[in-house]
């Protein structure tokens, strides 16, 4: 009597296929339905403590207003890159000649970079968060990271 492997790979996703895991569908189900209880859009995030839900219940999109947006919008990191794409579009040989298809993008870091080193060590090495793990404490607490 020969023996058969009958077994699938086992996922987390939920009946619909969309859950990533540990219960992610189901705290995203009670989220919309406490923001359809409050009146607010489940989608908009206009401060931290919104963000930081959307975090939590990885979210694939998330529309920033408000503060949020004000502070990306006013980020050093996102105005430089602006002005090299405005410079690169004035630069080119077409300027003004052909309509641009608005089909360039770059990619930014908002917030700044944190420090080097792995996270558990910074966590427990204390008495270097004023020297060489400050970048690290610093992203923490900006709002744009």
């Amino acid at each position: 009597m020969g023996f058969e492997n009958n077994t699938k790979e086992k996922s987390f996703n939920s009946y619909a296929g969309t859950d990533p895991g540990w219960g992610t569908e189901a705290r995203r189900a009670m989220f919309r339905a406490a923001c359809k209880y409050l009146g607010m859009n489940p989608d908009m995030a206009g401060n931290i403590f919104m963000v930081g839900v959307h975090s939590m219940l990885q979210s694939d999109a998330v529309c920033l207003t408000g503060n949020s947006l004000n502070k990306v919008k006013n980020d050093d990191a996102l105005l430089r890159e602006q002005k090299k794409e405005i410079e690169k579009i004035k630069n080119h040989p077409n300027y003004k000649i052909r309509k641009d298809d608005g089909s360039g993008s770059f990619s930014t870091q908002l917030g700044g970079q944190r420090a080097k080193g792995e996270m558990w060590k910074q966590a427990l090495e204390f008495w270097k968060w004023n020297d060489e793990y400050s970048a690290t404490w610093d992203m923490a607490f900006n709002e744009l990271v």
